[in-house]
């Protein structure tokens, strides 16, 4: 599933958790403080919607290179659609 500034991949496990990882290219932001800055606030967006994620679930966020431009409050909504579109 994507958008215009994310891409992600759900696999389904049988883990009592749901685990989560990150991915921003070169092509996305040049310098690695902006890279690790939007790894920082995906993780954070994460986090807020860990009550309402269900378990057993690998997630990998792919960040596209216009996903800079996004304000951070813009990006928590965008988060929580791509995980809905997963149950339909």
């Amino acid at each position: 599933m994507h958008t215009p500034e994310l891409t992600l991949i759900i696999m389904q496990t049988k883990e009592p958790v749901s685990r989560f990882g990150f991915v921003v290219s070169k092509k996305t932001a040049k310098r690695a403080v902006d890279r690790n800055r939007i790894k920082r606030i995906l993780r954070e967006s994460i986090h807020h919607l860990l009550p309402t994620i269900p378990t057993g679930l690998d997630c990998v966020f792919i960040a596209k290179q216009n996903f800079a431009e996004k304000h951070t409050t813009e990006i928590e909504p965008e988060i929580k659609n791509l995980l809905l579109k997963k149950d339909n």
